[in-house]
């Protein structure tokens, strides 16, 4: 769904296209696939606290973490003072007990020990100061990114992956899809700033995603594209192309819809030009006279 003959003609002059990871390239269905908590007797404290702020949140990984929680017997809650930190995570009163949830660094939990199965995905975390909870996450890459990714870089197009994950799990996505450029560990502002930096280049930029936490980088774009099933409602409002059934292939088709506009418009152009052209020296040449 294009917004605008604007956008028809824009995306064509595209020459890189930035994505999201979650939720984009991949299905947006995180699993649970493993975690660990300290000291291990308080477990129904942090479960707790990760439905009750996960269950209050919208992204992907949010809502995967409070549906786990709640398989192991932990209903969510009403959190008190509860806050959504950009780029970081969430925070709120569960229990009595002040907690925050999201990167590690943010939720305030010490660094364990590397774990060979780790740095493959994604992982949230929940800590309150005194008990810390960490949950490992895997999400699929959809099916058509791979045959998507190698149609739009046969047109010539360089495509740049824009994450928030870790590198490790960006990486193996990545080389999963075959994504060639990767920026890992990148906050909202951060995605903003490498696309402003594309732009100082001469690049027209597009940026695709779900619109849960890519709404400023799109909007810094020259051309925004949204997933129209799983995206955000503000994402489907605001953007330049909508992708209604979350195929990514139909990328491919709207960029191919668009230079078949843009040489249409070309030609239009052309067309008239050369007959403005031909008809005034017809008219200097008395071939054809001037009306009366």
């Amino acid at each position: 769904l294009f917004r605008g003959g604007a956008a028809v003609e824009r995306l064509a002059e595209v020459d890189v296209v930035c994505f999201d990871k979650t939720g984009t390239l991949t299905r947006g269905e995180p699993a649970v696939v493993g975690h660990r908590c300290a000291p291990p007797g308080d477990e129904a404290a942090a479960l707790a606290a990760l439905a009750s702020l996960g269950a209050a949140a919208s992204h992907p990984l949010s809502r995967a973490v409070a549906s786990w929680c709640a398989t192991r017997g932990a209903l969510p809650s009403a959190p008190e003072a509860f806050e959504s930190v950009a780029g970081e995570g969430l925070q709120g009163r569960v229990g009595g007990r002040l907690w925050r949830m999201g990167k590690r660094t943010y939720a305030g939990a010490p660094e364990p020990e590397a774990r060979p199965e780790e740095g493959l995905g994604s992982e949230v975390w929940v800590s309150d100061g005194r008990t810390w909870m960490q949950v490992r996450l895997r999400d699929e890459v959809r099916t058509e990114s791979k045959p998507m990714l190698a149609a739009l870089a046969a047109r010539g197009l360089r495509c740049v992956m824009l994450t928030g994950d870790k590198s490790g799990a960006a990486a193996r996505a990545a080389a999963e899809i075959g994504m060639p450029e990767v920026a890992s560990g990148l906050k909202p502002w951060d995605k903003v700033e490498r696309i402003r930096s594309l732009s100082a280049e001469g690049r027209v930029v597009a940026m695709v995603g779900d619109g849960f936490n890519d709404a400023p980088s799109r909007a810094a774009a020259d051309v925004s594209v949204a997933m129209g099933g799983r995206g955000s409602d503000a994402a489907k409002e605001t953007s330049d192309i909508l992708l209604v059934d979350d195929r990514l292939d139909k990328l491919v088709l709207a960029h191919d819809l668009s230079l078949r506009t843009h040489r249409g418009i070309r030609q239009n152009i052309a067309l008239s030009l050369g007959t403005v052209a031909a008809m005034a020296f017809l008219t200097v040449a008395e071939v054809v006279p001037l009306p009366v």
